[in-house]
C-alpha cells in the first residue's frame, strides 16, 4: 500500500499513504500530486500526509507534511505559491527526534537534526492531537525505520488521534476539557440536576405541599379586601366585619407556622444536597489520574468544589421550587381574574408576550456572561491557589507589590465582567417592571371608569358584562399584582437559572472525566515479592513528546537499584509509572510477572511507599502524619518508626512531642526533619517496594547523614529504587541505572560504572568531584 516506482506512476494518480491522522487527512491535491511523483525515488513508500490550516510565518491556509520512508517533504501555503517546488525536503537520516511543539494559538512540529532544531510545519490548536500522533510516529521512524511502523496502521485504527474539537459544533474545546460549553443541552442538565433530590423525593414533596399552601393562604388577602369593602363596610354588618378580622388573623397566623416549617426543611434538604455533591465531586476527584491535575490549576477546581456546588445547592433547593411556585401562583391568579372580569384580565395578560420575549433574549446573552465570570473567578483563585501557599518565596524576592497588582489585575477583570451582567440586569428588570406598569395603568383606568359608571347606575355594555364592584375592582388590583409579583421573579429566576446551568456544567465535567489510569475489570490482589520488570517502556505525558524511550530493566526482589542521569532524563517518570501514577505508553511494567495495569489499585500502592524530595506534610499532629500510611498504628509503633528514622529525637524536643501540630505543608519543621518523618512514615507502611526520590538533596551534612542512617534500615529485606543526585549515596546500590535521553544507558555497580572512564556515570562522578573541590576552595 503506498509502494511508488517508475512503472506505476502516472501523472495526475492517486497517491494512498500507509497510515492516516485522524483529524488531519484529506486527499492530496491533483498539483500536490504531481509535484510529489516528480521527486519520490524509485521503491519509495508514501507513509503519511498530513494537511495543516496554517503556513510557517503563521498565516492561515493550506500546507502539507509529506513523509516517506526516506525523506520528510513540506508544502507551505500551497494556495498562494504553486507547489512546483517544497518548502522543504529532508532525509529521514538526519532526523533525530520529532516533537509537537504547543504555543499559545497554534503549535509547531519541530525537528532535532544532526546540525539543528527547527520548525517545519504550523497548525492551529484544533490539530494539536493529530500532530502529537504526527511526532509520535517520526520518532518510531527515526528509531526503528519502516520496521517499527509495519503495525502503525492497526495501531491507528485502535488508538486514533483525539481531535481537540466538539464533534457537534466543531469550536476548539477549552484547554484540558472534554466539554463544550455551547453545546451542554440544558434540558438534560436540569434533569441531572433534579436527580439529587430523589434520595429526598419524600421531603422534597412535603416543602412543595408547604410552599403551595403558603402560597395559597397568601392569595387570601384580595378575597377578604372584596368582603370588607362590598359586604361588611357597604352594609354595614358589623359581625361580618368582625369574624373577616378574626379570619385574617388566623390565614397570617397559620402561614407563619407554615413559613418557619417551610423554611427549616428546605433548609436541611439544601444541606442534605449540599452535602452529597461535593462528597460526590470530591470523592471522584480523588479517583481521576494525575494527568487532570497536571492540566488544572489547585485554585479552579476548588472553585468547582465549594462555589459552584452552593451555587447548585440554591438552585436545585430553593429556585426549582420557587419557579414550580411562581408557575402554580401565575396560573391560580389567571383562573381567579378571569372570573372576576375577564376584559380586566386580557389587559392584565397583555405584557405577557413581551415580557417572555424579552426574558429569552437576556437568557440567552447572561449565560454568555456567566461563563466569563467563571472563568474569572477561577483565575482569581488560581492566584490565590499559588501565592497564598508560595507567600516565602514571594517574600524572599520582594514581590509583593507585582503579586498584588497581578491579583488586583484580575480582580479588575472579574469585576468587568461583573458589570457586564449587572448592566444586563440593571437595563432588564426596571423595563420589564415598566412593562407590566403599563398593563397596571390601563387596569386601573379601565377599571376605575366601569366602577364610576356602575356607581352611576349606567351598565357599559348593555349589562352583558355584569356589575364591577369596588371591591371587585381592589380585589382584582391587588390579584394583578400578585400576579406581576411571581412573572417579575420568573424573569429573576431565568439568572439565577443561567448562573446555575454554568456551574453545573462544571460540575458535570469533573464528574464526567474518567480517569486515565483505570482499574482493571477483575484487579488482582497479590502478596508483593518485589520482583519489578520494565518491558520495552516507553512513555510521554503529551503525545508526540516521548520522556522514556524502550526501557527494558529487570529488579530482583530485595535489590536496591539507583537511578542517576541529568535533570529531564526520565528519574521521577520512571517511578510515577512504577505507582501508576500514569500508565505506560508502551510495554508494561510487571510486578512478580503480573502487569501492574491487572492489579488493583489499592493493592499496589498499600505495599509501596515512596520517601519524595520534597516531603508533604499535612496540617495536622506529628502522629497523624506518620500514620498517614497505616491509620490504626498504635503508638508504640509510630515511636518506633520514629526512632528508626532519627526522628524521635527532635519530636521530643517539642512541648507537645508527638502531639504537636504542624503548620500548612509541615511549616514549623526543617528540611532535614520533614524527610525524616517521610521515612518514618515509609518505614511505618513496611512496604514490599520502597521507592527513595533524592531522599538526601538539599540538607547539610549531618542530616545527610542522619537520613542515611534511616535510609539504611529501611531498605533492608525489600526491592528499593533509589533517585540520587549525590552519586555517592548508591555506593551500597546492588546496581546502578543511568539514563540519558529517557534511555538506558548503562547498567552495573558502582565500582564497574567508575571504571569505565569514558562513561556517562563516570563524567557525572568526576563533575561532582570537580564542583565538590571548588566548593571548598
Amino acid at each position: 500500500m503506498g509502494m511508488l516506482t517508475p512503472s506505476t506512476r502516472t501523472k495526475g494518480e492517486t497517491l494512498a499513504p500507509l497510515i492516516r491522522i485522524a483529524g488531519a487527512e484529506a486527499e492530496l491535491p491533483p498539483l500536490l500530486t504531481d509535484s510529489l511523483q516528480e521527486i519520490l525515488t524509485p521503491g519509495e513508500q508514501l507513509l503519511l500526509a498530513v494537511r495543516t490550516d496554517m503556513t510557517l510565518d503563521g498565516t492561515y491556509d493550506e500546507s502539507w507534511l509529506i513523509v516517506t520512508d526516506r525523506q520528510i517533504v513540506v508544502y507551505d501555503d500551497i494556495d498562494r505559491y504553486a507547489p512546483d517546488t517544497p518548502a522543504l525536503q529532508l532525509p529521514v537520516t538526519e532526523v533525530l527526534s520529532a516533537k509537537a511543539r504547543h504555543l499559545y494559538g497554534n503549535g509547531t512540529l519541530e525537528l532535532t537534526t544532526r546540525t539543528a532544531t527547527i520548525d517545519i510545519i504550523r497548525y492551529s490548536r484544533s490539530l494539536s492531537s493529530a500532530f502529537e500522533t504526527v511526532a509520535s510516529y517520526l520518532n518510531k521512524l527515526v528509531e526503528s525505520g519502516v520496521e517499527g511502523l509495519k503495525d502503525a496502521e492497526l495501531l491507528a485504527q485502535k488508538h486514533p488521534a483525539e481531535v481537540n474539537k466538539c464533534p457537534k459544533c466543531g469550536r476548539t474545546l477549552p484547554w484540558g476539557s472534554n466539554v463544550c460549553p455551547f453545546c451542554v443541552e440544558k434540558k438534560k442538565v436540569l434533569v441531572r440536576l433534579l436527580g439529587y433530590l430523589k434520595p429526598y423525593w419524600a421531603l422534597a414533596t412535603f416543602t412543595l405541599f408547604l410552599s403551595m399552601a403558603v402560597t395559597g393562604l397568601g392569595l387570601m388577602d384580595p378575597i377578604m379586601q372584596k368582603l370588607l369593602v362590598d359586604e361588611a363596610i357597604g352594609k354595614h354588618d358589623l359581625r361580618l366585619l368582625v369574624w373577616i378580622v378574626i379570619g385574617y388573623l388566623g390565614i397570617h397566623g397559620i402561614n407563619a407556622v407554615l413559613h418557619m416549617l417551610r423554611g427549616y426543611y428546605m433548609s436541611y434538604m439544601g444541606q442534605k444536597v449540599t452535602y452529597d455533591l461535593s462528597t460526590e465531586v470530591y470523592a471522584h476527584l480523588q479517583k481521576l489520574s494525575m494527568s487532570f491535575y497536571d492540566k488544572r490549576q489547585t485554585g479552579s477546581i476548588m472553585t468547582r468544589v465549594t462555589g459552584d456546588v452552593n451555587r447548585l445547592q440554591n438552585f436545585i433547593v430553593f429556585g426549582l421550587q420557587d419557579t414550580l411556585i411562581q408557575i402554580l401562583t401565575v396560573i391560580f391568579i389567571t383562573v381567579i381574574v378571569l372570573t372576576i372580569n375577564w376584559k380586566l384580565a386580557a389587559i392584565a395578560l397583555l405584557p405577557m408576550p413581551v415580557v417572555g420575549f424579552g426574558t429569552a433574549l437576556f437568557a440567552k446573552r447572561i449565560h454568555k456572561v456567566y461563563h466569563r465570570i467563571w472563568r474569572r473567578i477561577s483565575e482569581v483563585n488560581a492566584i490565590l491557589g499559588d501565592t497564598i501557599p508560595g507567600i516565602r518565596v514571594v517574600k524572599a524576592f520582594g514581590r509583593e507589590k507585582e503579586e498584588t497588582e497581578r491579583f488586583a489585575a484580575k480582580q479588575k477583570e472579574l469585576l468587568d465582567s461583573h458589570m457586564q451582567a449587572v448592566g444586563l440586569s440593571s437595563v432588564f428588570y426596571p423595563a420589564m417592571g415598566f412593562v407590566m406598569i403599563i398593563g397596571a395603568a390601563f387596569i386601573w383606568g379601565y377599571g376605575g371608569y366601569r366602577v364610576i359608571q356602575e356607581t352611576q347606575g349606567i351598565t357599559a355594555g348593555g349589562g352583558s358584562v355584569g356589575v364591577l364592584t369596588l371591591g371587585d375592582l381592589l380585589a382584582f388590583i391587588g390579584y394583578m399584582w400578585r400576579l406581576y409579583g411571581p412573572i417579575q421573579q420568573l424573569s429573576r429566576l431565568s439568572g439565577m437559572f443561567q448562573e446555575a446551568i454554568t456551574s453545573a456544567e462544571r460540575v458535570f465535567e469533573v464528574l464526567d472525566t474518567q480517569p486515565e489510569v483505570q482499574e482493571a475489570v477483575q484487579p488482582v490482589d497479590i502478596e508483593i515479592k518485589g520482583n519489578i520488570e520494565f518491558d520495552n517502556v516507553s512513555f510521554g505525558y503529551e503525545k508526540g513528546e516521548p520522556i522514556l524511550k524502550n526501557i527494558n530493566l529487570t529488579i530482583k526482589a530485595g535489590e536496591m537499584i539507583g537511578v542517576v542521569g541529568a535533570s529531564g532524563a526520565g528519574k521521577t517518570t520512571l517511578i510515577n509509572l512504577l505507582c501508576r501514577f500514569y500508565d505506560v505508553t508502551e510495554g508494561a511494567i510487571r510486578i512478580d510477572g503480573v502487569d501492574i495495569r491487572q492489579l488493583s489499585l489499592r493493592s499496589l500502592r498499600e505495599q509501596l511507599a515512596i520517601v519524595p524530595q520534597e516531603s508533604f506534610l499535612f496540617h495536622a499532629s506529628i502522629a497523624q502524619n506518620l500514620a498517614y500510611g497505616k491509620p490504626d498504628a498504635t503508638p508504640e509503633e509510630i515511636m518506633w518508626a520514629a526512632k528508626m528514622a532519627n526522628a524521635h529525637d527532635f519530636i521530643m524536643e517539642f512541648p507537645d512531642g508527638y502531639d504537636t501540630r504542624l503548620g500548612e505543608r509541615g511549616v514549623g519543621l526543617s528540611g532535614g526533619q520533614k524527610q525524616r518523618i517521610s521515612i518514618a512514615r515509609a518505614i511505618l507502611m513496611d512496604p514490599k517496594i520502597l521507592i527513595l526520590d533524592e531522599a538526601t538533596s538539599a540538607v547539610d551534612t549531618e542530616t545527610e547523614r542522619l537520613i542515611q542512617e534511616a535510609i539504611n534500615r529501611l531498605v533492608k529485606g525489600r526491592t528499593t529504587i533509589a533517585i540520587a543526585h549525590r552519586l555517592s549515596t548508591l555506593k551500597n546500590a546492588d546496581r546502578i541505572v543511568v539514563l540519558e535521553g529517557g534511555r538506558i544507558v548503562e547498567v552495573g555497580t558502582h565500582d564497574e560504572l567508575l571504571s569505565k572512564e569514558d562513561g556517562v556515570f563516570a563524567r557525572l562522578v568526576r563533575m561532582q568531584s570537580e564542583i565538590a573541590r571548588t566548593h571548598v576552595v
